[in-house]
């Protein structure tokens, strides 16, 4: 009875959003399709509704570019495939007098919003970025970038991604394993967290460092599944680790 009374409510905040779209009232079309998504953070429609409510609003501020930027940012954060929105982005950062296809701007925009606090966009400048030139530094840290915000099926495809780069030194590999064994600590997938953090070790990764990191992994996973006796045994093999 619960789940069904979530969806309907999110059913109706969508409503809600449409006709405020439809009257061009974008401050209060984000806000209800931004509600659903916290109800129902898989709701697909919502995120395109919200993409061509900051595609319509951006397109409003033409005269700002930088504002306009802002917007598209947030069009192509919940869809980063919108054709229309990277276009729209493209021609606003142009009338700032960058060079949208150069591949540091894109970068600098990147650390510019992420000293604003803008990590919406700083993803999208270091995704589009990637667009441009794959450089495996970037793709990690666009992972990290999707961790920190909880998107952690996203910043696990970009460190997958970059793990089967062939020209990776081994110092990076190891902080990918690392990574990826954190997001699948999140998830709950123990074993492959294991699995994650013993080939970030034997790539050289601070043996103290993965020490503590194993026991705080077992001890969360006895916590989360107490009757589970492999777990258990990994658990005392990482406080007998030395």
């Amino acid at each position: 009875m619960q789940s069904f009374a979530v969806s309907e409510r999110v059913a109706a905040l969508n409503n809600e959003g449409i006709t405020a779209l439809k009257n061009k009232n974008y401050v209060l079309a984000s806000k209800k399709f931004l509600e659903c998504l916290r109800l129902d953070p898989s709701f697909k429609t919502a995120k395109k509704e919200l993409t061509d409510c900051y595609i319509s609003w951006g397109a409003l501020l033409q005269n700002s570019p930088e504002k306009a930027v802002e917007k598209y940012h947030k069009a192509l954060f919940y869809c980063l495939d919108n054709a229309i929105a990277a276009e729209q982005l493209r021609v606003a950062i142009r009338k700032t007098g960058e060079d949208p296809d150069r591949y540091k701007t894109r970068v600098e925009r990147a650390k510019r919003c992420s000293l604003a606090g803008d990590r919406e966009g700083g993803i999208v400048e270091l995704a589009m970025a990637l667009k441009i030139k794959d450089d495996t530094p970037l793709r990690i840290e666009l992972g990290k970038m999707y961790y920190k915000f909880g998107l952690l099926d996203d910043a696990m495809s970009e460190w997958s991604t970059a793990s089967k780069k062939t020209n990776i030194d081994r110092q990076s590999k190891s902080d990918i394993y690392k990574c990826l064994g954190q997001a699948y600590q999140a998830k709950k997938e123990f074993r492959h967290s294991g699995e994650a953090y013993k080939n970030a070790q034997e790539r050289g990764w601070d043996k103290a460092e993965a020490i503590e990191a194993n026991r705080k992994l077992w001890t969360e996973a006895v916590k989360d599944d107490p009757l589970n006796d492999s777990y258990h045994e990994k658990l005392d093999e990482a406080f007998n680790a030395r």
